[in-house]
Protein backbone atom coordinates (compact mmCIF):
# COMPACT_ATOMS: atom_id res chain seq x y z
CA UNK A 1 0.00 0.00 0.00
CA UNK A 2 1.20 3.48 -0.82
CA UNK A 3 1.53 5.26 2.53
CA UNK A 4 0.44 8.54 0.95
CA UNK A 5 -2.93 6.93 0.15
CA UNK A 6 -3.30 5.33 3.60
CA UNK A 7 -6.03 6.21 6.07
CA UNK A 8 -4.58 8.19 8.97
CA UNK A 9 -6.03 8.90 12.40
CA UNK A 10 -6.01 12.60 13.36
CA UNK A 11 -6.86 14.29 16.68
CA UNK A 12 -8.53 17.27 15.01
CA UNK A 13 -8.84 19.04 11.72
CA UNK A 14 -10.85 21.10 9.28
CA UNK A 15 -13.60 18.99 7.73
CA UNK A 16 -14.15 20.69 4.38
CA UNK A 17 -17.35 18.77 3.67
CA UNK A 18 -18.90 20.11 6.90
CA UNK A 19 -17.33 23.56 6.75
CA UNK A 20 -16.14 23.17 10.35
CA UNK A 21 -13.23 22.16 12.51
CA UNK A 22 -13.82 18.99 14.52
CA UNK A 23 -11.68 18.16 17.57
CA UNK A 24 -11.12 15.14 19.80
CA UNK A 25 -13.33 15.36 22.88
CA UNK A 26 -16.28 17.15 21.24
CA UNK A 27 -19.63 15.77 22.39
CA UNK A 28 -21.62 13.71 19.88
CA UNK A 29 -25.39 14.23 20.10
CA UNK A 30 -27.93 11.97 18.35
CA UNK A 31 -30.99 13.31 16.52
CA UNK A 32 -33.14 12.47 19.54
CA UNK A 33 -31.00 14.67 21.81
CA UNK A 34 -28.99 11.93 23.55
CA UNK A 35 -25.29 12.55 24.26
CA UNK A 36 -24.00 9.29 22.78
CA UNK A 37 -20.27 9.81 23.31
CA UNK A 38 -17.47 12.01 22.08
CA UNK A 39 -15.25 12.40 19.06
CA UNK A 40 -12.20 10.16 19.49
CA UNK A 41 -10.52 11.05 16.20
CA UNK A 42 -10.94 11.87 12.52
CA UNK A 43 -10.10 9.39 9.77
CA UNK A 44 -8.11 11.11 7.00
CA UNK A 45 -8.18 9.41 3.60
CA UNK A 46 -4.85 10.08 1.93
CA UNK A 47 -6.14 9.07 -1.50
CA UNK A 48 -8.93 11.67 -1.55
CA UNK A 49 -7.10 14.13 0.73
CA UNK A 50 -10.23 14.52 2.87
CA UNK A 51 -11.63 13.46 6.21
CA UNK A 52 -13.58 10.27 5.57
CA UNK A 53 -15.27 9.57 8.92
CA UNK A 54 -15.30 10.63 12.55
CA UNK A 55 -14.60 8.06 15.27
CA UNK A 56 -17.13 7.84 18.09
CA UNK A 57 -15.86 6.95 21.57
CA UNK A 58 -18.42 5.60 24.03
CA UNK A 59 -16.12 4.76 26.94
CA UNK A 60 -16.60 3.41 29.52
CA UNK A 61 -19.81 1.84 28.18
CA UNK A 62 -17.98 0.03 25.39
CA UNK A 63 -14.45 -0.08 24.05
CA UNK A 64 -15.77 -0.21 20.48
CA UNK A 65 -14.99 2.84 18.35
CA UNK A 66 -17.64 3.39 15.68
CA UNK A 67 -17.15 5.18 12.37
CA UNK A 68 -19.50 8.10 11.86
CA UNK A 69 -19.92 8.76 8.12
CA UNK A 70 -19.97 12.49 7.41
CA UNK A 71 -23.31 11.92 5.67
CA UNK A 72 -24.99 11.45 9.09
CA UNK A 73 -23.53 14.64 10.60
CA UNK A 74 -26.28 17.28 10.73
CA UNK A 75 -24.08 20.12 11.98
CA UNK A 76 -21.03 21.01 14.04
CA UNK A 77 -21.18 23.61 16.79
CA UNK A 78 -18.45 24.95 19.06
CA UNK A 79 -18.36 21.96 21.42
CA UNK A 80 -20.55 19.31 19.80
CA UNK A 81 -21.24 17.28 16.68
CA UNK A 82 -24.95 16.67 15.98
CA UNK A 83 -26.10 13.58 14.09
CA UNK A 84 -29.11 12.93 11.86
CA UNK A 85 -29.64 9.47 13.38
CA UNK A 86 -31.16 8.50 16.74
CA UNK A 87 -29.15 6.84 19.50
CA UNK A 88 -30.86 3.50 18.81
CA UNK A 89 -29.22 3.38 15.35
CA UNK A 90 -25.62 3.68 16.63
CA UNK A 91 -25.02 -0.10 16.71
CA UNK A 92 -25.51 -0.06 12.92
CA UNK A 93 -22.41 2.14 12.47
CA UNK A 94 -19.32 0.20 11.42
CA UNK A 95 -16.77 -0.53 14.14
CA UNK A 96 -13.34 0.94 13.46
CA UNK A 97 -10.59 -1.60 12.87
CA UNK A 98 -7.15 -0.15 12.10
CA UNK A 99 -5.41 -1.52 9.05
CA UNK A 100 -1.99 -3.12 9.30
CA UNK A 101 0.52 -0.52 8.03
CA UNK A 102 2.84 -3.21 6.65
Amino acid sequence: MNTIDAVKVMASGQVTQLGSTVERGMAVISSDGVRVGMVAALLWDGASQRVRDLLLCQLPTTAVYRQIPLAVVARVEETAVYLTIPAADLPQLLPYEPTDPT
